[in-house]
């Protein structure tokens, strides 16, 4: 249910993705939420990553063989910076959580290096199968938790993985599974370009 590739963009290229996507310089993010313990800005930049050949011609390699079809992703960039530790419970964040229930694709570039401290991804291996176990957890949910406070959730976290990458990484996720960013364990920060395919359509 996930993948690492390194090395994705060429150095050049990382270095003009590392200069024209640097949050911390614009003046116009679209959105802020600020927490007891961190502080997480958010940029739309679909019109600035098609520009990014390599990463788009990555993308549609993959939506045609995950989905069948070339599939155009929405993509934010997102600063996360952490100001205090512990850090709070945010949930659909830093717990373990499912995005939906359908198949459901994710990359996340890391223009950084993200280590054990920086909030790396983690990922509960297998948990994205879509199975009579999976199922019965949705539909037998009776308090619509669907993240890792429900105790019910534990029967899929046998195998969890907390997945450190170098700088110009790119990590390739089936989010219908088990996944998050782990909690920032020291006052550091995590950048990461998020492309989400919500255009995919079953039918």
């Amino acid at each position: 249910g996930v993948l690492v590739l390194e090395e994705v963009l060429s150095k050049e290229d990382h270095e003009n993705f590392k200069n024209d996507f640097n949050i911390e310089q614009s003046s116009m993010p679209s959105k802020i939420v600020e927490g007891k313990s961190s502080e997480i800005l958010m940029k739309r930049i679909d019109k600035e990553f098609k520009k990014s050949s390599k990463l788009m011609h990555i993308s549609n390699n993959i939506t045609k063989s995950i989905y069948g079809q070339l599939v155009e992703p929405n993509s934010h960039y997102m600063y996360a910076k952490c100001l205090d530790v512990p850090e709070s419970v945010y949930p659909g964040d830093n717990i373990l959580h499912v995005d939906r229930f359908l198949p459901n694709l994710k990359l996340v570039y890391f223009p950084f290096e993200v280590s054990q401290n920086s909030a790396p991804f983690k990922y509960a291996l297998g948990s994205h199968k879509i199975n009579d176990n999976y199922l019965n957890f949705f539909k037998n949910n009776k308090n619509f938790v669907f993240d890792e406070r429900n105790p019910d959730s534990k029967q899929f976290f046998k195998n969890v993985k907390e997945i450190t990458v170098k700088a110009n990484s790119l990590v390739v996720a089936l989010t219908n599974g088990f996944h998050c960013r782990t909690p920032f364990r020291e006052k550091t920060d995590r950048a990461a370009l998020f492309l989400n395919y919500p255009k995919f359509n079953l039918l």
